[in-house]
């Protein structure tokens, strides 16, 4: 029975997420399924009440006992135990175990950055590269996932051994503003996904009908569809959306149907303010951490 908090089909992205991240918990990498005794759990990265949701990007798999380190429930003896490494619970001394978490979040910023920038159309790999290694870049966006986990068990483990309410209240707010960040960063990377989706679609620009990339002719009309990475002359790699003509041989290359450039319109301007929010809140967090924080300590 499914908790009124969550969606009617809620088992079926929790398989969806467990199966997507291959039966392991994200924590400590033991396994469940037939092949490893973890009770694994589809974990929210970013909790609901920082506003959250139920889609399967922002769930990742997580062992029962992982949980309830990260949580502070307690491991409830759902798996005999994992490692829970990320989240043993630290106590800042002094600032250094804090910086520590923040370079953290530095490698995240740059993982957003370069999504962000590709989306945009100023990254550097063009949208030809992307279409022909399509499953190694949703590896990788996949990937940034862990380090956003990796964020959440940094931040909300961490304890201060201090008497001081002025210090505590500074990290609560830093903790908080911490979360949001992950939020926009999480959407970041969700509109790059959407990116890739659309330049891997093809789609008929009489009907609209989403096709095989490797059809020939539409299923729906029977018009034949446009292949906007190879010139149908001489077949070379076309590599970027904006080419007219075939570098190659001079032949003049498919447009993209006015549907699918819309919705990579659509999708450029979601991320454009995406990342004004992203800028703020990361803006935010430095500035807890560089005045908030940092001024407490010097008075401790």
């Amino acid at each position: 029975m499914v908790n009124g908090d969550y969606p009617r089909d809620w088992r079926a992205r929790r398989n969806e997420v467990v199966e997507r991240d291959g039966l392991t918990c994200q924590n400590c990498e033991r396994k469940g399924g037939e092949r490893g005794a973890a009770e694994l759990l589809a974990f929210h990265l970013v909790p609901r009440e920082m506003g959250g949701t139920h889609d399967t990007m922002n769930l990742v798999t997580i062992c029962r006992s992982c949980k309830g380190a990260i949580t502070g429930e307690g491991a409830g003896g759902g798996d005999g135990g994992g490692s829970a490494e990320l989240a043993r619970e630290t106590t800042i001394d002094d600032l250094g175990d804090l910086r520590g978490a923040i370079a953290h979040l530095d490698k995240l910023e740059q993982l957003t950055s370069k999504y962000a920038s590709q989306v945009m159309g100023e990254g550097e790999i063009d949208e030809g590269e992307i279409v022909r290694n399509e499953e190694r870049f949703r590896i990788d966006a996949r990937d940034v996932k862990k380090h956003l986990l990796t964020s959440r068990l940094m931040f909300t483990n961490l304890r201060l051994n201090t008497d001081s309410q002025a210090q505590q209240q500074a990290y609560a707010k830093l903790t908080e503003r911490v979360l949001f960040l992950l939020r926009y960063e999480l959407e970041v990377v969700n509109r790059f996904l959407d990116y890739v989706d659309i330049l891997t679609t093809v789609k008929c620009p009489k009907c609209g009908y989403d096709a095989d990339r490797d059809s020939k002719l539409c299923g729906e009309c029977s018009r034949e569809l446009p292949v906007h990475w190879e010139c149908l002359q001489c077949r070379t790699d076309v590599d970027k959306l904006e080419d007219d003509y075939c570098e190659a041989c001079g032949n003049e290359l498919p447009e993209l149907p006015p549907d699918q450039r819309r919705e990579l319109e659509s999708v450029q301007e979601t991320t454009e303010t995406t990342i004004e929010k992203w800028q703020d809140r990361l803006n935010e967090v430095v500035s807890v951490m560089e005045n908030d924080l940092v001024r407490v300590q010097t008075r401790s």
